[in-house]
C-alpha cells in the first residue's frame, strides 16, 4: 500500500519525468493516435502513427502550449496544406504539399505584407507576388 502511495505522489509531482519515459518507448510498430510531450510534460505533438511513422493529420506545439504547425501526412510524407504559426499563435506560413514536396502556393504572412510563390515538385516557378495586408497587389517579381 505504501509503495502505491509513493508511486502516486511521484507521478503527480513529476509528470515531465513520467511523460519522458512514455516518449522513450519504442514506436517502431505502433499504430493509432499518439501524443508526444516535452520534458516539462507539455504536449509537443499529436497525431496518428502507422507502423511507427506519422500519418494522417498532425499538430505540433511550442512549449508554451501554442500551436506551431498542423497538416496532413500521407504515407508519412507531407501532403495538402500545412500551416505554421509563431509562438504567439499568429499564422506565418502556409505551404501546399503533395508526396512530401512543395506543390502549389506557398504564402508567407509578414506584418504588413503577404508573399505568394508557386511551386511544382519542390521547384519554384512563375512570379513571386507581394501583396499588401489588404490583398492588393504591391509587386510582381519574375
Amino acid at each position: 500500500m505504501r509503495l502505491l502511495q509513493y508511486l502516486f505522489i511521484f507521478v503527480v509531482l513529476f509528470p515531465g519525468f513520467y511523460c519522458s519515459l512514455l516518449n522513450a518507448q519504442d514506436t517502431t510498430n505502433y499504430n493509432g493516435f499518439r501524443k508526444f510531450y516535452f520534458p516539462s510534460g507539455v504536449i509537443s505533438s499529436e497525431g496518428i502513427m502507422v507502423n511507427g511513422k506519422p500519418d494522417g493529420y498532425w499538430k505540433a506545439y511550442y512549449e508554451n502550449g501554442k500551436l506551431k504547425s498542423e497538416g496532413n501526412r500521407k504515407n508519412s510524407e507531407l501532403d495538402s496544406i500545412w500551416k505554421f504559426y509563431n509562438e504567439s499563435g499568429k499564422k506565418i506560413l502556409e505551404v501546399n504539399y503533395r508526396n512530401g514536396k512543395k506543390n502549389g502556393i506557398k504564402s508567407s504572412y509578414l506584418d504588413k505584407e503577404i508573399i505568394r510563390e508557386n511551386f511544382r515538385n519542390d521547384i519554384k516557378e512563375g512570379f513571386t507576388r507581394i501583396y499588401y495586408a489588404d490583398s492588393i497587389l504591391k509587386e510582381d517579381i519574375p
